[in-house]
């Protein structure tokens, strides 16, 4: 999970400096292109893996029942996620 979120933090930070960039047709280049296509491949596999990933209760114990974190995730951060990947595709 640390790996995973640091790579998480790397694409961030591509996003957030290519973004602007896009303006200026950066995503003309076919590197860019292959760069957008992995991102955004990554950040919907980090939509499916969310399903499988565990938490903290607040009472302290972990939660590993994947009805409840596909409960918890869908009450969260999914349909922003899921807007925010649907945009790029």
């Amino acid at each position: 999970k640390l790996v995973w979120d640091f790579i998480s933090i790397i694409f961030l930070c591509y996003e957030v400096l290519a973004l602007p960039l896009a303006v200026f047709d950066y995503d003309d280049t076919e590197f860019a292109r292959a760069l957008r296509n992995i991102t955004v491949t990554f950040w919907a596999c980090d939509i499916v893996l969310t399903f499988f990933t565990g938490f903290l209760t607040p009472s302290g114990h972990a939660e590993m029942r994947p009805f409840y974190i596909a409960k918890r995730y869908i009450q969260s951060w999914f349909l922003l996620d899921i807007f925010i990947v649907g945009t790029d595709i």
